[in-house]
């Protein structure tokens, strides 16, 4: 049974466990909320990663078809360094048949035949004077006579006209018509290579024409851009919502009227521990606060106090739900301070806000947008300071211990200072 002279403090106690719900169930609205953004940012993610799946297999399939043109130009490109190699020795052959052509003794083939002729107009001539008997006296040796008296000697001298005559004559004309024969057949064999150095000069040139075909083919496949994607930054994303967060800032701003309404009954370092010290309470093992922070200090040193803390909070919450009796009228008026609290905060609001219109007309817009979110958070914190609100946040929480409530405080605290 509690005393009277400390159902005030009790009242308070409650009044804080209450107000740390009300905090605990905005934390749970700005986790819906940012359940919403996160579900939201997941479905535009997947949609760009399908995005990008359809540009990866464009883009891989582009570079399939540069790839299968590659070959082809590859293939070409082979095809065109050996029609060159046969070029190459077409114009080899060319140039032997040409050099064979131009060569000096070709020059000299008039000359030898006529030589031969000479020889050969000799062996005739020799012939001649043998047939027609000119050797003798009166013949053809009579013309020579005086330059060579001895008749046999001139008989010799025809004999050996007629002989290198007939095979000089041979020799020239056999050589005459060698060089002859491979002449025309130089001259035709050179035909030949010219009409095959046409064919493959045409052949490398449209092999050239279709290997820059290809070339110009390939780069006329675009390759798709593939956008690159990044998955989103949730921690980053939680503490941006968390500093914008209607449901944070008021549970914020809800908190600071909480550490000033109640720090100077209990310090906000052992608002984890209001189950604890109700029930110390309660069943009359404190008679003051005192007291019952000294037993809870007794608890944590021996390391008991997160099962007194359960068995306290089982206890809170069938008291909970009976409607706390004789407290709930104290327990009102605390709720009542912290309205009076929110309706002192509004009213220096409302003249900052004039304040800074009056000195800051450029910046209206801006200014508009700061008075409408100052002017929400204001409207937040008074709905939230009701009585209604306090007891149903305590109704609501009842089965969570104080611990996890105050946990729950630091969290929302984190959250809108953009810690996590």
């Amino acid at each position: 049974m509690i005393d009277k002279k400390n159902e005030e403090t009790v009242a308070k106690l409650y009044a804080i466990r209450a107000g740390m719900s009300v905090i605990s169930k905005e934390r749970d609205a700005f986790q819906a909320d940012f359940a919403k953004v996160r579900k939201q940012k997941e479905g535009e993610y997947q949609a760009k990663l399908g995005v990008r799946a359809q540009q990866q297999a464009k883009h891989e399939e582009a570079e399939k078809q540069r790839q299968e043109i590659d070959e082809q130009a590859s293939e070409l490109l082979h095809k065109s360094f050996e029609t060159q190699d046969k070029i190459d020795d077409v114009k080899k052959k060319i140039r032997g048949k040409m050099e064979a052509i131009d060569k000096p003794k070709f020059r000299f083939l008039l000359p030898l035949a006529a030589f031969g002729l000479v020889l050969a107009a000799l062996l005739i001539t020799g012939i001649v004077a043998v047939e027609n008997d000119l050797t003798n006296d009166g013949g053809f040796y009579g013309a020579f006579y005086g330059f060579w008296p001895d008749e046999t000697w001139f008989g010799i001298l025809v004999i050996i006209a007629i002989a290198v005559g007939a095979i000089g004559g041979l020799i020239c004309g056999g050589y005459g018509i060698a060089s002859l024969r491979d002449y025309i057949s130089d001259k035709q064999i050179l035909g030949y290579h010219q009409r095959d150095l046409k064919k493959l000069e045409a052949q490398a040139a449209s092999e050239k024409a279709a290997y820059d075909a290809a070339w110009k083919k390939k780069y006329a496949i675009d390759l798709p851009t593939v956008t690159q994607v990044g998955a989103p930054d949730y921690d980053a994303l939680r503490k941006d919502c968390g500093k914008r967060n209607k449901h944070v800032k008021a549970g914020a701003a809800f908190y600071a009227l909480l550490v000033k309404e109640f720090s100077p009954t209990l310090d906000p370092r052992d608002w984890g521990n209001v189950d604890y010290l109700i029930y110390a309470f309660e069943t009359g093992r404190a008679r003051d606060l005192t007291e019952a922070l000294q037993m809870c200090d007794r608890e944590l040193q021996t390391q008991r106090v997160e099962k007194a803390i359960k068995s306290a909070t089982a206890e809170i919450t069938a008291t909970i739900r009976r409607g706390l009796g004789n407290l709930q009228a104290q327990m009102e008026t605390c709720f009542y301070n912290l309205s009076q609290q929110v309706a002192a905060s509004t009213s220096k609001v409302t003249e900052a806000i004039a304040e800074t219109n009056a000195q800051i007309e450029k910046a209206r817009k801006a200014t508009e947008q700061t008075n409408a979110r100052l002017a929400g958070v204001q409207s937040s914190l008074a709905q939230m300071t009701t009585a209604a609100a306090m007891n149903n946040a305590l109704l609501a929480k009842a089965n969570e211990s104080s611990s996890a409530l105050a946990d729950d405080v630091h969290r929302l605290r984190l959250y809108a200072d953009g810690v996590i």
